[in-house]
């Protein structure tokens, strides 16, 4: 069989694969080097911090691009049960992206006051930063 082409047994034959189906192997792919890219960050000694956190940056921009792509192939879907699915798996990634952003903007701010303006921290994350771990992320995302 060719790439495009996919061949459902007892005479089906579909002569393009479904395109939400191409796109959504592609965002899993990008969310799980993401994932390992969130992790390096996290590790990366202070001078190393903003090159790592710019790659994940580019990671999440080119998954946030694919999302959309994604949503246009929603309403492709054969059937509303399969419509849902497909929105399931577009806010979950959506939610997963916006958590990365979160916690690489968190870290980024370089004071405590700058973070609490933010009006998001928490007074634990003040503190990590005070004790010279500036604003250590969590490891609630990895």
């Amino acid at each position: 069989l060719c790439p495009n082409c996919t061949h459902a047994g007892a005479g089906a034959f579909r002569t393009m694969a479904d395109p939400y189906e191409i796109v959504r192997a592609e965002v899993q792919r990008q969310l799980a080097s993401g994932g390992g890219l969130v992790v390096r960050w996290r590790n990366a000694p202070p001078a190393g911090k903003d090159a790592a956190a710019a790659a994940v940056r580019k990671l999440l921009s080119e998954v946030e691009v694919d999302l959309q792509d994604l949503e246009e192939t929603i309403s492709i879907a054969a059937t509303p049960a399969e419509s849902r699915a497909r929105n399931a798996f577009l806010q979950d990634s959506l939610r997963t992206c916006r958590e990365m952003r979160e916690e690489l903007d968190r870290s980024s701010s370089s004071t405590p006051s700058r973070r609490a303006g933010k009006g998001g921290s928490s007074r634990a994350e003040l503190l990590r930063s005070d004790n010279g771990r500036a604003g250590a992320p969590s490891d609630a995302h990895a």
